[in-house]
């Protein structure tokens, strides 16, 4: 592990346990870095980077962040019902907007309006932005069930899941 120069993950949200995992594999000395994408951001739109590329898998940006938009995206966290923005450190929708954005679902207009307004496209991932622009990822919209009248999210779950075992 020591002659990695970088690891990165993304499609899921590093788990502490396996951070944990891998710093001790490397005597802590070597971090993840995560990046973010989808399919439909061909593939990656974020990297979570530390003040200089210098120290590039050996340091990470904000703890739990996703990163900084990758140049020429452009990222905003709006109101899910109004879609106006919201103010840092608000949740809402994650929305992004560049040459990495998809044009459309082939053959599926519909498909295609339902996630893209106004050139951005809507990711359904619950979010809040920092006023450096370090994003950090809180759930997904449609990642939620109702049990007992309350919409309880699918990550929560998860997590207890996994400090249980």
């Amino acid at each position: 592990m020591q002659s990695l120069r970088g690891v990165f993950t993304g499609a899921e949200k590093l788990r502490s346990d396996t951070e944990k995992k891998y710093l001790s594999l490397t005597g802590g000395t070597k971090h993840v870095t995560e990046l973010y994408g989808s399919t439909e951001l061909a593939p990656v739109v974020t990297i979570n980077l530390p003040g200089s590329t210098l120290d590039l898998g050996r340091k990470t940006g904000p703890k739990e962040s996703i990163g900084i938009a990758l140049e020429n995206m452009a990222l905003k966290v709006v109101d899910p019902i109004t879609y106006e923005e919201v103010p840092p450190k608000s949740e809402g929708l994650l929305f992004a907007k560049g040459p990495m954005v998809m044009q459309g679902y082939l053959g599926e207009p519909e498909a295609t309006r339902k996630v893209m307004f106004d050139g951005y496209y809507n990711t359904g991932d619950i979010a809040k932005m920092n006023e450096a622009g370090y994003i950090f990822i809180c759930g997904r919209l449609s990642r939620f069930s109702k049990i007992a009248g309350e919409m309880v999210p699918h990550e929560m779950v998860e997590r207890i899941i996994a400090e249980i075992c």
